[in-house]
């Protein structure tokens, strides 16, 4: 009889609890929260500001890598061995660099860092 009592009192406790918790329970846009917000605004301004330049970086030193890959094709079967291995080696400097700079191991220091909150 009491095991009977007692699963009939939580399910009563679990009934009364589902509709107050389901209230609570809701999604966050955080992207169009931040966009509405005029201090996200002003933050995603200034995350542009310092991401473009790092950005054209990395496409610049893309194509430089890419236009090696080119003369390399293209010149392979004419190039004698040490000029294709310069080229090569020119070639692996090129990618470290741009993945370097891709991660962030590469940083110019931000002039906010020196900056108080």
């Amino acid at each position: 009889m009491r095991a009977v009592v007692r699963g009939a009192l939580g399910l009563m406790v679990v009934l009364a609890a589902v509709p107050a918790f389901a209230g609570q329970i809701g999604f966050l846009d955080a992207e169009r929260a931040v966009l509405s917000v005029q201090e996200g605004k002003s933050q995603l301004k200034l995350l542009e500001e310092w991401a473009t330049p790092r950005k054209n970086h990395i496409d610049e030193l893309k194509g430089q890598v890419a236009a090696l890959n080119e003369q390399i094709a293209a010149q392979q079967a004419t190039l004698s061995a040490e000029a294709l291995a310069q080229l090569q080696g020119q070639l692996v400097k090129a990618q470290r660099h741009r993945s370097a700079h891709a991660i962030g191991l590469v940083s110019n220091p931000s002039p906010r860092r020196n900056v108080a909150p």
